[in-house]
């Protein structure tokens, strides 16, 4: 579709302020006009489908002989409305026919562009006069805003994102400009139109870009902050966006009564759902980040079928309550933080919300379980990259088994068996983080699991370097496996003691302490366990000299690894292997394992370095 400046057929307004960005979005709607003649632009509220739609309208007036007419819906109640406001706009008055038909009549001959404004409330009415339209009128083409589409055969859809942000682990966007940070230019007009002098330094950037970053990047958000620099500094606003819908209450008085407030604006979106939609809404809050629908169903669905909990998740993607994002696995889904908080004001109301954190943990805590026993197979890579997609949800369950004695005894079991991806994933000091805060809170009669706890917080320690810490937990771990007469506690601290023993140096006794754990482990069928006092067993023969032993071990571990598709383990026995193949001077040999180990391991989603085997292999052994 041809750019140009504004024909004189139109009655589309003059820009009051200045427009910013979009310059991805206005390219791609018109490359979607040259494949359809119907584009809607959907979106949350707020986030500027009717600026954007006005400028595409504006650049492209000139292709259009007979005009390009904004039609404004928003103030339209009339579902039997939508044709007389569209005869309005085109300063047509009513003859004896129907409405529709002197419509199709007047535009069968005529060039035009239709920009129907603000749809959502009147979907059904406009869909059937968009359809009609486009049947008849070969040379008339709409653009629609609406924060669902329109539904209709031959309809392209862009949903308008909110503006660019800077990554918040960017330290600096004065020294190379922020003019390509679409929000923060925003602002910085925006507040300077209220508070003239005022500019983005290097002194305000970073509460400035912690301002756009607390409203997602949402235009209309980002204005009303800027206005209230009338009264506060911006790191007042920043303080005050705790509660951002008292805040941001001063907008445009020539603005839509819906867009005049940012709790206005959403209040319209949530007046737009069905009340199984509001519920959902509410409910999602409870997610950190976002979610998969499996976890939704089971969480959320309270009285739902899963079709049904399938179908209003579909309806909230469509309304733009939700986000869809495909991360190359199963779709994820999420919510800005503006409509999370409303929602979750929403959900509190109804006295739901306790009973809804308490789900949320509960269903977490079974999906970490699920991953544990899957940990030895070929599921492993795909747990691996569940776990950090779901990284805040985690964190967030965690974080509840923090508020009691007894929901700290369930966030240790799920503390311990998050043990494996912390190792994978190299989080020692967050897995020892949590395990202290847990046992910190816990009550009743200690068990099993704080056994577990010692001997992750043990073998944590000494790989962060702390062996007095490390020696602390094998002792309190070790008495506690006594007093609950448990030989795989007892066993889990054997094998803790022989870590110890590893980090300090003396790698006899850590070979003494790994047998031992061994044989239990090996007894009770516990493939984990036994893994990992191969593990070690294998390390300290090693450094101890005895590398027919250490081979034996790294041999056993392949053997338990290759036959289920395992990856991190296997990736150290072969390496190990290889380190054996080194010793004897077969460096073909060598280099082949230690490139499949430094691959599975990088497949297990810890890359390492290689590096060849002319003075010996060497990889990076992190995590």
């Amino acid at each position: 579709m041809p750019s140009g400046g504004k024909a004189n057929v139109g009655n589309l307004p003059y820009e009051l302020t200045s427009f910013v960005g979009r310059r991805n979005e206005i390219a791609e709607v018109r490359r979607l006009f040259s494949v359809s003649r119907l584009v809607t632009l959907t979106g949350v509220g707020g986030v500027g489908k009717t600026r954007l739609a006005l400028r595409v309208a504006t650049d492209s007036s000139r292709a259009f002989a007979d005009g390009v007419w904004s039609i404004g819906l928003g103030e339209l109640y009339d579902r039997g409305g939508v044709v007389e406001a569209v005869l309005s706009a085109l300063n047509l008055r009513e003859g004896r026919g129907a409405p529709d038909t002197q419509l199709v009549e007047y535009l069968t001959s005529r060039k035009l562009l239709l920009v129907l404004d603000n749809c959502e409330h009147l979907v059904g009415p406009v869909a059937d006069l968009t359809e009609t339209l486009l049947r008849s009128c070969p040379d008339v083409r709409i653009l629609a805003t609406s924060r669902e589409p329109l539904g209709i055969g031959g309809e392209a859809t862009l949903r308008v994102p909110p503006l660019t942000l800077p990554e918040p682990s960017l330290r600096s966007v004065v020294g190379g400009g922020f003019g390509h940070y679409e929000a923060m230019t925003l602002f910085a007009e925006r507040a300077e139109a209220a508070v003239p002098g005022f500019e983005i330094t290097e002194n305000n950037e970073g509460v400035v870009a912690a301002i756009c970053r607390r409203l997602d990047g949402l235009p209309l958000a980002i204005e009303l902050a800027a206005v209230r620099l009338r009264v506060m500094s911006v790191e007042q606003v920043l303080q005050r966006l705790t509660d951002r819908f008292a805040l941001l209450t001063t907008g445009s008085r020539g603005a839509p009564s819906r867009q005049q407030t940012l709790l206005g604006s959403i209040d319209w979106s949530y007046e737009l759902c069905n009340r199984a939609e509001r519920e959902m809404w509410g409910r999602l809050t409870v997610f950190a980040g976002g979610f998969e629908l499996d976890a939704a169903e089971g969480i959320c669905g309270g009285g739902m079928t899963s079709d049904q909990v399938v179908d209003v998740v579909a309806s909230l993607i469509d309304k733009s309550i939700l986000l869809r994002e495909d991360t190359g696995g199963a779709a994820r889904y999420r919510m800005l933080e503006t409509l999370r908080d409303y929602g979750t004001e929403r959900v509190q109301e109804t006295g739901e919300f306790g009973s809804l954190l308490r789900r949320h943990r509960d269903w977490y805590a079974r999906m970490v379980l699920r991953a544990e026993s899957d940990w030895i197979s070929s599921r492993q890579v795909a747990w691996t990259r569940r776990l950090d997609a779901d990284k805040s949800n985690i964190v967030a369950a965690l974080q509840f088994c923090l508020t009691g004695p007894l929901e700290a005894n369930a966030g240790i079991r799920m503390a311990g068996a998050l043990y494996p991806y912390w190792r994978v994933r190299g989080k020692l000091r967050e897995g020892m983080r949590w395990l202290a805060q847990l046992l910190a809170v816990r009550g009743g009669e200690p068990g099993v699991e704080q056994v577990m706890a010692m001997y992750i917080l043990s073998v944590l320690s000494g790989l962060h370097g702390d062996p007095d810490a490390s020696a602390v937990y094998v002792q309190r771990g070790g008495a506690l496996a006594a007093q609950l007469g448990d030989r795989t506690a007892a066993a889990l601290m054997d094998d803790a003691a022989g870590n110890h023993a590893l980090v300090t140096g003396d790698a006899r006794s850590a070979c003494e302490h790994f047998e031992s754990s061994l044989a239990v482990f090996r007894k009770g069928g516990n493939v984990l366990c036994m893994i990992w006092s191969l593990s070690g067993l294998a390390e300290a023969s090693d450094a101890d000299g005895d590398w027919a032993r250490s081979e034996e071990c790294q041999r056993e571990m392949l053997a338990l690894t290759e036959s289920c598709g395992e990856f991190m383990y296997q990736g150290w026995a072969l390496w190990g292997a290889g380190m054996g193949a080194w010793r004897r001077g077969e460096y073909p040999r060598c280099e082949r394992s230690c490139h499949e180990g430094a691959t599975a391991r990088s497949v297990g989603g810890r890359p390492h370095k290689w590096k060849g085997v002319h003075r010996g292999p060497v990889v990076d052994r992190g995590g």
